[in-house]
């Protein structure tokens, strides 16, 4: 022990633990004392206290291992005494269990915040108090414009969630040199949502960790790697369980010396029906996207008006390490006017010097180019788009029904949320599908 006197073993005296200690409003928790120093031949008696930290309400209990139910969240103090043979015992934890809502609100209008946040009238302004009261499982929903000053760092199950969709609920980053949302737990996700304002290093806007997470339904707005070498303006996927589908990645950039990825830096993980837009590097390549592992898919995404400042790879770049081995896959992706800026001249995409030509060429599937010497002979041909001003596609683009069919579209939705493929299984290069309409049967009676 610390100090001079090391704790007595038969000194009589108690402690108690639970299997779990939180849970959502109704949980119950089985509450476990262990006693030590017991007289000979005495027979315990067991009190317990659990008490609300913020309101001071709370319930008795008896019994050695009383399962205690309780409706209200809140963190709660729990408190035991132990009598036997004329001998007394205690032993307290504060905020030992943490009863969760199963929905925080967050909102920058609230008015009369009150923990857990459980309800509009109670709602907080502060994303990072919200997320102190979660657990796995959780949602928080926010509203409108919520500016943060540090790093939200999500490793818990916890869906953090738009009200009204990305085009009304920001968050933004206001603090200089950091990154807005880092998610590293398997089902933590950010949806419907604005990220914007982040910068520093890597995945300034989102970054995704090994442990995984999505973002989905976002829009990942103006964030900028600064440092030299910093990478993944806009987001950074470092692991197989990373996801960002069906999000809007646009006038991101990497403005140190020798970064990669403006828009999306991607080591492991999955990009998926995606549009990549308007985002930039400085002195180096990979405007748009940068690939640096091989267990990465990018599916169903429209690439355009990326650039490089100077002759580097305005749309998407490879180091080689993404191409040693077989496992990248690029499909039903489209490539448009990606450039270089300072040399005026397309660059779509480009890998590091010394890659696979075979790996590469094996990765694409069904990919379109507007521009001449696509990577793949087999996976990937030139035409022109036809895009909208929106980046949508008409009914006559070479883009319509020329994808190729994969088994996660069965229920998959495109960036406007609509189905995916029709029972005909045919599927759109690109972000967008046209949707389908059925044929008509007119009636003409006379």
């Amino acid at each position: 022990d610390i100090g001079a006197y090391e704790a007595d073993p038969n000194a009589f005296g108690c402690i108690f633990a639970a299997a779990e200690t939180a849970g959502f409003e109704g949980a119950t928790f089985s509450l476990v004392p262990s006693v030590a120093g017991l007289p000979a031949g005495a027979e315990p008696s067991y009190a317990w206290g659990v008490t609300n930290a913020a309101t001071g309400t709370g319930s008795a209990h008896a019994g050695e291992s009383p399962a205690v139910t309780i409706p209200e969240a809140g963190w709660y103090d729990v408190a035991l005494r132990v009598e036997a043979g004329g001998q007394t015992a205690t032993y307290s934890i504060p905020r030992f269990l943490h009863v969760a809502a199963h929905t925080n609100y967050v909102s920058a209008l609230a008015a009369s915040p009150a923990a857990p946040y459980a309800s509009w009238a109670t709602a907080t302004p502060d994303l990072f108090a919200a997320y102190a009261e979660t657990i796995d499982g959780s949602v928080i929903v926010v509203q409108g414009t919520n500016n943060i000053s540090g790093q939200l760092f999500v490793d818990r199950d916890v869906q953090i969630v738009g009200a009204s969709g990305r085009d009304a609920d920001w968050i933004v980053q206001k603090k200089s040199s950091t990154r807005v949302v880092w998610l590293n737990a398997p089902g933590a996700a950010l949806r419907g949502v604005t990220v914007t304002g982040g910068s520093g290093g890597n995945g300034n806007g989102v970054l995704i960790g090994g442990r995984g997470g999505t973002v989905a339904d976002c829009r990942i707005y103006k964030n900028r790697a600064n440092p030299s070498y910093g990478t993944g303006g806009g987001v950074s996927l470092g692991g197989a369980g990373a996801r960002v589908v069906r999000c809007i990645i646009d006038a991101n950039s990497q403005q140190g010396g020798g970064g990669v990825g403006g828009g999306a830096y991607i080591t492991a993980g999955t990009l998926e029906s995606c549009l990549i837009a308007e985002n930039y590097v400085n002195n180096a390549s990979g405007g748009g996207i940068a690939v640096k592992g091989a267990n990465v898919a990018i599916r169903n995404c429209t690439v355009v008006t990326n650039y490089a400042m100077t002759s580097g790879v305005g749309g998407i770049y490879f180091y080689k390490a993404a191409v040693s081995a077989p496992g990248l896959e690029v499909a039903n992706t489209v490539f448009e006017g990606n450039y270089a800026r300072d040399a005026k001249v397309i660059k779509d995409w480009g890998a590091e010097s010394g890659y696979s030509a075979a790996n590469l060429e094996a990765a694409f599937a069904a990919c379109v180019f507007n521009s001449a010497d696509p990577p793949s002979a087999t996976g990937s041909r030139t035409a022109v788009p036809r895009f909208t001003a929106d980046w949508h596609i008409p009914a006559d683009s070479p883009l319509h029904d020329t994808g190729v069919y994969q088994d996660w579209m069965a229920d998959a939705l495109d960036l406007d949320g609509n189905p995916r493929v029709d029972h005909r299984r045919r599927v759109d290069v690109g972000c967008y599908e046209v949707p389908y309409r059925p044929p008509q049967t007119i009636l003409i009676v006379q």
